[in-house]
C-alpha cells in the first residue's frame, strides 16, 4: 500500500468503544432498576456506587470490633467456593447436572 495514496486508507471504526458504551448504559439501567425495586441488599458492596472491597472489609472489621466491645466472641469464616468445587469428583457433578 502506498502511504501517499488516499485510497490506501480506510475508515476506522472503534467497535470496542461502542460496545463499552452499550455495556455501561445497560449496567446503569439495570442498577437503577435494582435500586428502585429494593432488590439489592443494604450491605452488598458489588456493583454499587461508593462501595468497594475496601468498604466491605471495613464493615467486617467494624462488626468484629463492635462484637469485642460488647463482650461477644466474634468468629470469621471464609470459604473459597472454587476450591470446594475442585475437591469434588467431577464425574458426580456432571451426572448431577
Amino acid at each position: 500500500m502506498d502511504p501517499a495514496d488516499v485510497q490506501s486508507y480506510r475508515p476506522i471504526f472503534n467497535l470496542l468503544v461502542v460496545s463499552k458504551l452499550l455495556q455501561w448504559l445497560m449496567a446503569r439501567q439495570l442498577l437503577d432498576y435494582l435500586n428502585k425495586s429494593g432488590l439489592l441488599l443494604w450491605h452488598q458492596s458489588t456493583y454499587r456506587i461508593s462501595h468497594s472491597t475496601q468498604t466491605a472489609v471495613l464493615k467486617v472489621l467494624s462488626d468484629i470490633l463492635i462484637a469485642i466491645d460488647t463482650g461477644d466472641l466474634p468468629a470469621l469464616v471464609l470459604l473459597d467456593r472454587l476450591a470446594a468445587i475442585d475437591t469434588r469428583d467431577h464425574n458426580i457433578l456432571i451426572r448431577c447436572l
